[in-house]
């Protein structure tokens, strides 16, 4: 395992223990203010009818500071998806090639931002693009078939399945590279399926010395999924007197998942496990 896959998985790790056990911001609130009445009652001789009235007093001091913070991540918001801005925050989410250096673009940026006038620093956590997973078919195999140069040969009927996470629900883009080795009346036909339900059939029509991508958008759940590509018409001819006419197989070159394009409204996306809200700093 290489440096970089390490310090992937290390990622991984603290985001699944943050994501399980990280309290909500509320319970935060709940405890210290727990804490403060503790020790005003510990400490001081406050009683309790004291303490909690000067907290519920206290209350409306924090509204107008409140709005301030409403007001500030509402115009941040509302900046990072301006036309202008929005193309430049997307065309510096292009230059990380892994989540190291997408994490260190990210916290400089905000830094940075920051120094100018810091209510421009959330700006800075919009520096986001969509990620790309690649799955090269030749390195992940099928029970059908075998590898041939830089494809996965399906030499008959049969399914090669990837399984991927996906990072949050939206709208996900799936392209296939694929290519038939042409005989008989018909093209090779491929379908594409996802989580084992067919989303397209296509006729390749492409040859291996020019294979075509073949693409789909769905809009998916966060988490665990897989994606299929079956030859459905498999063809063996092997006494007819054109060799090229003989066998029909589905090349296959690679898979790409790319997204999510955005978010989707909770009524519009597929139901997902629940998971805990992250901590809001």
């Amino acid at each position: 395992m290489s440096a970089t896959d390490r310090n992937d998985s290390l990622y991984a790790r603290f985001e699944r223990a943050v994501e399980q056990y990280c309290p909500d911001p509320l319970v935060f609130a709940i405890l210290l203010t727990l804490l403060m009445l503790a020790l005003a009652f510990g400490l001081t001789d406050t009683s309790p009818a004291t303490a909690i009235s000067a907290w519920g007093n206290g209350l409306h001091s924090l509204l107008a500071f409140t709005m301030q913070m409403c007001l500030i991540i509402l115009t941040a918001y509302v900046l990072a998806h301006t036309r202008a801005v929005n193309a430049l925050l997307q065309g510096l989410g292009r230059l990380p090639r892994n989540p190291r250096q997408a994490y260190t673009l990210v916290t400089v940026s905000s830094a940075l931002l920051s120094l100018l006038c810091w209510p421009l620093g959330p700006i800075g956590g919009g520096i986001v693009r969509p990620i790309e997973q690649t799955f090269e078919c030749e390195d992940v195999g099928a029970d059908i078939g075998g590898a041939r140069g830089d494809f996965w040969n399906l030499w008959s009927n049969g399914e090669l399945v990837v399984d991927l996470n996906l990072p949050g629900a939206g709208e996900y883009e799936i392209r296939v590279r694929a290519a038939g080795q042409q005989a008989g009346p018909d093209p090779a036909r491929m379908a594409l399926s996802f989580d084992r339900e067919v989303l397209a059939r296509y006729d390749v029509v492409a040859t291996a010395a020019a294979p075509e991508w073949y693409t789909h958008r769905l809009v998916a759940a966060a988490g665990g999924h897989s994606v299929g590509v079956s030859f459905l018409n498999d063809y063996y001819m092997p006494e007819d007197p054109d060799p090229a006419q003989r066998d029909r197989n589905l090349l296959l070159d690679a898979i790409v998942v790319e997204g999510p394009f955005g978010g989707v409204a909770p009524e519009e996306a597929p139901e997902a496990p629940m998971e805990r809200s992250p901590l809001l700093v």
